[in-house]
């Protein structure tokens, strides 16, 4: 009888264990090969297309204000075509999906969107430069208004001193070390660009409500991974809790980046339990290029790369690594140079006070 202690049959077990896993993929790639069918709903194909439109259109307006010539309504254009790329990009990439109506999903999202309006909407007009929402909203009709993200200090122009407040013009408004006719927000700026293409588009109204839309677009996103992962009654029961949760009704109706971070998240929890749930490579392509979007709107995004990379390490130690893994980096290394642009080099003092790692760091998870 072999000791249950004995080397040689622990070595074979594991090695037995190992071909299991192996003959597991091949079966899987080989249903793959076979075209069997990627059955996806209408509701999560339409949010995971919402989620990279806004991501998209924020990219792009961030992108024009920095270049100095921001247009909301070129940054909705722009984000559209990049939608419609991402979109090619998905169905070349994996099995074309087959989209089915679920009824049960439609009614959910519909209680979702409803009872979202009820609690986020209206969004308060907080425009006052002395708190964070004040600060982003100030600069959004800024950016509406220059165009650019710093914003000329007529005072400073006249070769006057004003009073200064911790350093900086007003709280939240520093001074430009390079350029004594501008300030500039301290934050990461993604944010008030968004802010700042809605306000094209439709005015003040739409700055102040923004946020509720992208919160109320967020519990719907949660909504489905919920269900996807889980099963109905415990979507109905999350989405309850969740929508009548006091710090999200809070965040939903004051203008902060939290909110835009949180539906860029769960869109990647969306395509990140379809991977995982349907096999869908494509999924773990959009989760990655949220997650590295993230990081453009707030510094703490660095913590969805490192997220990301204990994921993909993970299943390398699982010995589950596949084209999932490989597209779930793919769609991160699309966002994230320029997340590190904006965090290294624009936004330099902002990363620092907020204790950024350097960027070494990152390079590592994201390449480990």
């Amino acid at each position: 009888m072999t000791s249950i202690h004995d080397p040689a049959a622990a070595h074979g077990a594991g090695t037995a264990a190992a071909e299991d896993r192996r003959l597991a993929r091949r079966a899987t790639a080989s249903a793959d090969a076979r075209g069997e069918e990627l059955v996806l709903t209408v509701g999560e194909v339409a949010a995971l297309a919402g989620v990279v439109l806004v991501a998209a259109i924020a990219t792009w307006s961030l992108a024009l204000a920095e270049l100095g010539g921001h247009d909301g309504w070129l940054a909705v254009g722009l984000g559209l075509l990049t939608t419609v790329g991402a979109t090619g990009l998905v169905l070349v990439m994996d099995r074309r999906p087959s989209i089915r109506v679920d009824v049960v999903e439609l009614g959910l999202l519909a209680a979702a969107i409803i009872a979202s309006a009820f609690f986020f909407l209206p969004g308060f007009p907080y425009a006052s430069a002395d708190k964070d929402p004040g600060v982003y909203v100030s600069h959004a009709f800024a950016i509406a208004r220059e165009g650019d993200v710093s914003i000329p200090d007529r005072v400073r122009e006249l070769g006057l001193e004003p009073y200064l407040v911790h350093d900086g013009r007003f709280p939240g408004i520093w001074l430009d070390p390079d350029d004594p006719g501008v300030v500039t927000p301290q934050f990461y700026h993604l944010y008030p660009a968004t802010l700042a293409t809605a306000d094209d588009l439709v005015g003040s109204r739409g700055a102040f409500h923004l946020t509720p839309v992208l919160a109320g677009s967020a519990v719907c996103l949660l909504v489905l991974a919920v269900r996807r992962a889980a099963n109905t009654t415990t979507a109905v029961v999350f989405g309850a809790l969740f929508v009548t949760s006091m710090i999200q009704v809070w965040q939903a109706k004051y203008p902060s980046t939290e909110v835009l971070a949180q539906l860029l998240l769960a869109g990647s929890l969306l395509g990140g339990v379809l991977a995982i749930q349907r096999n869908w490579a494509g999924g773990a392509f959009v989760a990655g290029l949220l997650l590295g979007v993230g990081f453009l709107a707030r510094p703490d995004g660095f913590l969805y790369i490192l997220l990301a990379a204990a994921v993909v390490g993970a299943a390398a130690a699982a010995d589950r690594f596949d084209r999932r893994s490989v597209m779930l980096a793919a769609g991160l290394g699309i966002g994230f140079p320029y997340a590190a642009v904006n965090a290294y080099l624009l936004r330099t003092r902002y990363s620092d006070s907020t204790s950024v790692p350097h960027l070494g760091v990152l390079v590592a998870a994201r390449y480990a």
